[in-house]
């Protein structure tokens, strides 16, 4: 019976290692955001780039409730200033609790040594009420021209950044469109590119 128990133990010792292996060299991402900032159209989108979908063990590795052996998270945090389905007056309180979220999310010791991917999402929206809405009227501290894209979405792309406290943390933005997949794909492209960067440096450290 002693043989039996200890045959059982080194045989689940040798799964555990065997698991811990190919833990390791998997890279998890945790797809965050705001309301409405267009998580689920990306996951779709996603599903399109790789069109013969997800495998069970895919499926797991975005299931937003992981919180261990994340390697970099996605953050999908900025919509644009105001999106259709907020008025002006809301646009403002909006953009605050997206940057809140963001603060709280990149600064929480769970994502301690974690790279973060910032996509500024919906660009074409933000786009367009940037002709009728100045930046400067919701954000006093925006100096930039009213209908200036580059100059807005820099001021915006700033302030989430500036609110990381980690000197040796990095954040890579993306301004995309979610509902545009070749765009998105390219994204992607660059975003496994960083993903690779970044375990690349890890392992020659």
């Amino acid at each position: 019976m002693g043989n039996s128990h200890s045959s059982k133990s080194k045989a689940i010792d040798k799964q555990i290692k065997l698991d811990e292996k190919r833990f390791s060299r998997e890279v998890k991402i945790l797809l965050l955001g705001a309301g409405d900032s267009g998580k689920s159209t990306v996951q779709k989108q996603m599903r399109l780039i790789h069109a013969s979908g997800f495998s069970a063990n895919e499926r797991e590795v975005f299931r937003i409730a992981i919180f261990s052996n994340i390697i970099s998270a996605m953050q999908i945090l900025l919509d644009s200033l105001v999106t259709m389905k907020l008025d002006l007056e809301k646009a403002e309180n909006w953009m605050y609790e997206a940057l809140m979220l963001f603060d709280t999310i990149c600064n929480s010791h769970w994502f301690k040594n974690t790279s973060m991917i910032l996509f500024l999402n919906k660009i074409d929206i933000f786009k367009e009420k940037l002709l009728r809405s100045p930046v400067s009227k919701y954000f006093p501290d925006y100096t930039g021209s009213a209908n200036d894209f580059k100059a807005a979405a820099d001021y915006f792309r700033i302030r989430f950044e500036k609110l990381n406290r980690n000197p040796t943390k990095q954040i890579y933005t993306h301004y995309t469109v979610a509902t545009d997949t070749n765009l998105l794909a390219h994204v992607m492209n660059a975003v496994s590119d960083s993903i690779l960067h970044e375990n690349l440096q890890t392992l020659l450290l």
